[in-house]
């Protein structure tokens, strides 16, 4: 199997809509100029300014009012191309919109590059010849047909495919599961380390704070090329691609496996969603019958046993609510006892405590 393992560097401006590439690799086609990217440029904010004649919002490109102004500009600028080669490099406010457009536009021709599309000096490769004489009705310049789709998707493949098999799997789970937003990171944290431990490659080593960027990259493309089904399997057609190499099909089933036992994350998360509302109620429940009302410590003991847990279980959990990045602070803990109290103290962020208090509900 001849691929890539990984595209590197893909930051979130790479989470740029799919038909970015199609419109790099049909303006490649045909180009003599010397200039590729403020040709390039120029030629996207044409069409964006035709588009937004009709509609007023499109999701993933620059607001309809920067197009506006941007293409006013270029039309009413003598010799433009020279012109624009100064917003290669950082700008003053006024013209920053220019400078951060052209940029984002340049990521459109880098992309068609990552996927081997395009090379360095802007020429097409024979995959990219091929993507781009599929359709030539300028009615399609608006979507994708399932014809570049596949293409597509055969690309991120040859270029992508361990990390986009992996993010395949875990947009699935994320979606069977419906994470929420305050629970993305650990998850996301929790499914890098197994992709990294599966590459097992110095270079693919990430910084945490890249790490979310890199599953929104690689859920955007999923969704652009609408390869899942309605419960967040692989359509079909898409799988039947992969079945068609022996190899990715041993690789596919080895990271599904790993993706299965994986799982189990996702389940845990689901039994300490549980354990918070239980807890809650049962605090709450609780103080409700203490004699002394303004006692703001509840004994742990008494909520173990309420909730029907073991001495483990529930000290596993509550280390797990105290570590919380969304709850720690919400729960304080002491070891003060009003009367002789022997039995064995829960051991909570290597701190031995008897008590707790709850001062806001658990996210």
């Amino acid at each position: 199997m001849n691929h890539n393992l990984f595209i590197g560097s893909l930051h979130r401006p790479f989470n740029n809509r799919l038909i970015t590439v199609k419109w790099a690799c049909r303006f490649a086609k045909g180009y003599k100029g010397k200039n590729f990217k403020v040709d390039f440029f120029i030629q996207v904010i044409k069409y964006l300014h035709e588009v937004y004649k009709e509609i007023s919002i499109i999701n993933g490109f620059p607001k309809k009012e920067t197009v506006d102004s941007i293409y006013y500009y270029i039309t009413n600028t003598k010799n433009i191309q020279n012109e624009l080669k100064k917003y290669y490099k950082p700008v003053s406010e006024d013209s920053h919109s220019i400078y951060s457009t052209l940029k984002a536009t340049s990521y459109y021709t880098t992309l068609a590059k990552k996927f081997d599309l395009m090379d360095s000096n802007f020429l097409l490769t024979l995959d990219g010849q091929h993507f781009a004489n599929l359709n030539r009705s300028p009615k399609d310049e608006s979507s994708l047909t399932p014809k570049e789709i596949n293409v597509l998707f055969k690309q991120i493949l040859k270029n992508d495919f361990i990390p986009m098999v992996f993010g395949i799997f875990y947009y699935r789970l994320k979606n069977k599961y419906i994470i929420k937003e305050e629970e993305l990171n650990e998850m996301d944290s929790l499914f890098l380390k197994e992709l990294d431990n599966f590459l097992n490659l110095r270079e693919f080593r990430l910084k945490q704070s890249s790490w979310s960027n890199y599953v929104i990259v690689r859920e955007n493309w999923i969704k652009d090329l609408n390869i899942l089904s309605k419960s967040y399997n692989l359509k079909p057609n898409f799988l039947k691609i992969i079945r068609n190499s022996k190899d990715e099909t041993i690789l596919y089933e080895k990271i599904s496996k790993i993706m299965l036992k994986f799982e189990k994350n996702f389940k845990n998360l689901e039994k300490y969603r549980t354990f918070k509302k239980e807890l809650s109620r049962t605090y709450k429940e609780i103080k409700k019958s203490m004699f002394f009302k303004n006692i703001n410590y509840v004994n742990m003991y008494d909520l173990k046993d309420k909730m029907r847990l073991s001495f483990n279980d529930f000290e596993y959990m509550i280390n797990r609510l105290a570590n919380d990045e969304n709850n720690r602070k919400k729960v304080f803990f002491n070891n003060i006892i009003s009367a002789v109290d022997n039995r064995k103290r829960f051991n909570i962020k290597n701190s031995a405590v008897l008590n707790i208090r709850i001062i806001k509900d658990l996210t």
